[in-house]
C-alpha cells in the first residue's frame, strides 16, 4: 500500500528562485490597488498597484519574448504621496500622476469623491507598462527587483521627464470587459452581464490573467 507521499526526487522540478521579470514592455492588467504606508515614526503613504502580465496575448508577435513567456506573473508598483517642505508625508498624491494613470487605463474623466472610488475605477483595467530591473544592496546583500514607474515629474515641472505606462495596444474582448465590470465593486449591478458576449458563455479561461 502506497504511503501518503511516494517521493522521487528525480520528478521534482520546481523553480524555487523568485527572479524578477525580464526588462521589457508588457501588456498588463491592474488586478488591484490598495493604500499602504511604511512603518516607523514617520510613515509614508503610497498606492500599491498589483499588475499581472496578460495571458490572452501569447500569439502576438511583438510580445513573444514578454507576455508569451511571462504571462500570469505579478509585479507591484508603488505610487507615493508627495512630501512637504520639511520632508514629511503631505498625505496628498500628485494629481498629474493620478490623472495620467486614469487616462492610460481608459477611465472616463470624472471627479472622484474619494481615493476608494479612484482605486475601484482602475480595477481590472489594461495598461501597457515598461518594466525595468534594479539592483539594490542592503547589509552587503544585493537583490534585483522590478520597477515600473507610471510617469515622473521633476519638482516644479508640468511636463513629464519620463513616461512608463501607456494605453494598451490590445483591447480586451467585449464580453470579458463586461464580465470584469460585473465583478468590480465600482460598477457591479445595474448592467446586463450578458451584454456584448455574442451569445458566448465566458469562462475563467477567457480572462486575461
Amino acid at each position: 500500500m502506497a504511503g501518503f507521499l511516494d517521493f522521487n526526487p528525480n520528478n521534482v522540478n520546481y523553480q524555487t528562485e523568485n527572479k524578477p521579470l525580464p526588462a521589457g514592455t508588457y501588456e498588463m492588467i491592474i488586478k488591484s490597488v490598495e493604500v499602504k504606508a511604511t512603518k516607523g515614526t514617520n510613515p509614508h503613504e503610497y498606492l500599491n498597484f498589483d499588475l499581472v502580465v496578460r495571458k490572452d496575448l501569447d500569439q502576438v508577435a511583438e510580445l513573444s519574448e514578454t507576455n508569451a513567456k511571462q504571462h500570469g506573473r505579478h509585479i507591484f508598483v508603488s505610487v507615493w504621496t508627495l512630501k512637504d517642505s520639511s520632508g514629511n508625508d503631505s498625505g496628498k498624491y500628485d494629481p498629474k500622476v493620478l490623472n495620467h494613470i486614469a487616462k492610460v487605463a481608459g477611465v472616463p474623466a470624472t471627479n472622484f469623491k474619494s481615493i476608494e472610488e479612484y482605486m475601484n475605477a482602475l480595477f481590472n483595467k489594461p495598461v501597457r507598462a515598461s518594466v525595468t530591473v534594479r539592483e539594490d544592496e542592503y547589509q552587503g546583500k544585493k537583490t534585483k527587483r522590478n520597477e515600473s514607474t507610471p510617469i515622473y515629474f521633476k519638482p516644479g515641472n508640468d511636463q513629464p521627464s519620463y513616461i512608463g505606462w501607456y494605453k494598451t495596444k490590445y483591447k480586451l474582448q467585449a464580453g470579458v470587459v463586461q464580465q470584469l465590470a460585473d465583478s468590480n465593486p465600482a460598477t457591479k449591478g445595474g448592467q446586463d452581464p450578458f451584454a456584448e458576449t455574442n451569445g458566448k458563455t465566458l469562462t475563467d479561461n477567457d480572462l486575461p490573467f
